[in-house]
């Protein structure tokens, strides 16, 4: 192999190591969240959400769990449904009683998700459940 070929792979070998570097950088960084965590999808539906808008927090107990993946209303029901994600470890705090409610933070009023996680003797939350507002 001459030269200027050996250079020429050793250039193209780091020029897509840096670009899948930047890739996976934006994509964390833009989502908010690690690309190699487990997420539990649940929904819930409200005749009103005030303002929540899709990529707004989720939080249980003041923490962090998760983001507003989807809003949509249903036309049939006269409801908003809303599709959010949490991070699957607090999955096991959240049961199928549980509720969830539209709050309102910082002097901006950003809306975020507030999950309740229910009583003990409820069976856990599913991927897909539906909590009640």
């Amino acid at each position: 192999m001459n030269r200027s070929l050996a250079v020429e792979v050793k250039v193209g070998v780091f020029v897509v190591i840096g670009l899948t570097l930047a890739m996976l950088t934006l994509t964390t960084l833009g989502g908010g969240r690690s690309l190699f965590q487990k997420r539990m999808y649940l929904k819930a539906r409200f005749s009103e959400i005030e303002g929540l808008v899709e990529g707004a927090n989720v939080k249980l107990a003041g923490i962090k769990i998760g983001k507003i993946e989807k809003v949509q209303f249903l036309k049939d029901e006269r409801k908003v449904e809303v599709e959010f994600g949490i991070e699957k470890k607090y999955a096991q705090f959240l049961h199928q009683d549980g509720q969830v409610s539209v709050r309102t933070q910082g002097v901006l009023g950003d809306k975020f998700l507030i999950v309740m996680p229910g009583t003990t003797n409820a069976p856990l939350v599913n991927n897909g459940s539906e909590l009640t507002t």
